[in-house]
């Protein structure tokens, strides 16, 4: 059935209020109709559901990946509800959907003075000639492992052989194996991603690869690999961009000047 080929992965979280830790588990379902439910547990039993329906079944990629993301804006918005109020109170029901751009003006474009645009103009010169002269920023290098534990997000950090074999055994457990077993049970195979690199000692291909969107990623810097379990801190940030580029500065020589800037 098409349905149950694009089922897009779930979230897990444990809230703490005071001494009650309360479970949250946000997934889709396509029966009895297509919906987003936010499934609260205490101890086990669950306590309170909520629901936002879909218009339609989850049939495509497209689909998927835009459930996924509805999935988080969901599991987020009921883990900021229970920070503030009791679960008694919470709706059944949810919608959580992005704002709506704001209209287009309709009426006449406001047209600047001759000396509104000199001072424009003057400010936009002074600003790319400072930005000319000034020297490039000194990159104060990391290890990786440091690095990526610093990304804000990144919930937890599992240093991985070249073989896929985790190097810290014992942490590999818990919420990772709950969420992602069938990955931790099968770590040989996907580490095949990053390619062998012809040399004497043995590296891979250096890279990002995304596993899960905004949830986990496998980082290579060559000589060891790292997955990285991320707890979104919020909607806007695109992790896998982030991880590029702390993968980026990581491996740049200590002392080396940052030429990067942002296209103008």
């Amino acid at each position: 059935m098409a349905s149950m080929k694009y089922i897009p992965a779930g979230r897990t979280s444990l809230v703490k209020r005071g001494p009650t830790a309360l479970q949250l588990q946000t997934e889709y379902a396509h029966r009895p109709s297509p919906r987003i439910t936010t499934t609260i547990l205490e101890n086990g039993q669950v306590i309170h559901k909520i629901d936002r329906q879909l218009d339609k079944v989850v049939d495509s990629i497209e689909a998927q990946n835009e459930a996924a993301d509805r999935i988080k804006q969901q599991h987020l918005a009921v883990i900021e509800m229970l920070k503030q109020q009791p679960v008694n109170v919470l709706p059944s029901e949810l919608t959580v959907d992005r704002p709506d751009p704001a209209p287009l003006s309709t009426g006449p474009l406001p047209i600047a003075s001759s000396e509104e645009m000199e001072a424009v103009l003057t400010a936009k010169a002074v600003k790319v000639a400072t930005e000319d002269t000034m020297p490039p920023t000194r990159v104060s290098r990391k290890p990786i492992d440091e690095a990526l534990r610093a990304v804000a997000g990144a919930q937890s950090v599992f240093p991985l052989s070249l073989d896929g074999s985790p190097l810290e055994a014992a942490q590999m457990t818990g919420a990772l194996r709950a969420l992602f077993g069938p990955i931790v049970d099968d770590l040989s195979d996907l580490v095949t991603v990053f390619a062998d690199v012809p040399g004497k000692e043995r590296r891979k291909e250096t890279g990002v690869y995304e596993i899960e969107r905004d949830r986990l990623y496998l980082v290579s810097p060559g000589d060891v690999l790292y997955l990285v379990l991320i707890y979104p801190v919020d909607l806007t940030t695109s992790y896998e961009s982030v991880l590029r580029e702390t993968l980026r500065l990581s491996l740049l020589p200590p002392g080396t000047p940052d030429l990067s800037r942002p296209a103008k």
